[in-house]
C-alpha cells in the first residue's frame, strides 16, 4: 500500500490518525478514516481491522490505534466515515451509513490530528480535527438525512461545512 509520505521525503511531517466508535465484541460499529492521500491509496484502520479480524467469527476481536506520518504540507485527502461489521454476512442485515469525499487540508509540521466523525438517522459527517485543542481544523463533510450507503457508494448530497473560526 502506498505510504503518504513518499521514499526520501526529507521535509516537515504532521501525525493523521484514525478513529472508531466501536468496542471489543461489537458486530458493528463506526470507522473515520483516511482513504486516500492526494488520488492514492492509503492503508487504515478499516483495512486493519478487516485484516486483524479475518476469520474471528461474527464479532471484532482485535481493534488497534491507526496512524500515520503525513508530509505537512497542502493536500487532498480523501476521508471517510463509515459502519463496518466484523463479518460480510452481518453487514448484508445490518444499516451500513457512509459519508465522504475528498477534502484540501495543510497539516502544521508536528501536529497531530484525528478523522473524526458522526454516523446517525439525521445525518452523518466527516473531518479532521486538532487532537490537542480538540477542534475542527477541515472542511466538514455531511450529509442531511440518512446516508445509507448505496449500490455505487455514497448515496446523498454531500455538504462542506468550513471550520468554525
Amino acid at each position: 500500500m502506498p505510504k503518504p509520505v513518499p521514499e526520501g521525503y526529507a521535509g516537515p511531517v504532521a501525525v493523521l490518525k484514525d478513529s472508531t466508535k466501536v468496542a471489543r465484541l461489537d458486530k458493528c460499529g463506526d470507522f473515520f478514516f483516511l482513504n486516500e492521500y492526494n488520488g492514492k491509496d492509503t492503508d487504515s484502520v478499516f483495512q486493519a481491522t478487516a485484516r486483524d479480524n479475518r476469520g474471528n467469527g461474527l464479532m471484532f476481536m482485535v481493534l488497534k490505534d491507526f496512524s500515520r506520518p503525513v508530509p505537512a504540507r497542502t493536500a487532498k485527502f480523501f476521508i471517510v466515515g463509515r459502519t463496518t461489521c466484523a463479518a460480510p454476512i452481518v453487514e448484508l442485515t445490518s444499516q451500513i451509513l457512509l459519508v465522504g469525499g475528498n477534502i484540501e487540508f495543510t497539516p502544521e509540521p508536528d501536529g497531530v490530528y484525528v478523522i473524526k466523525g458522526e454516523l446517525a438517522q439525521d445525518h452523518s459527517a466527516v473531518w479532521i480535527e486538532d487532537e490537542k485543542r480538540g477542534v475542527q481544523v477541515s472542511n466538514k463533510l455531511q450529509i442531511n438525512g440518512l446516508a445509507k450507503q448505496g449500490f455505487f457508494g455514497i448515496n446523498g448530497k454531500v455538504e462542506e461545512i468550513p471550520p468554525p473560526h
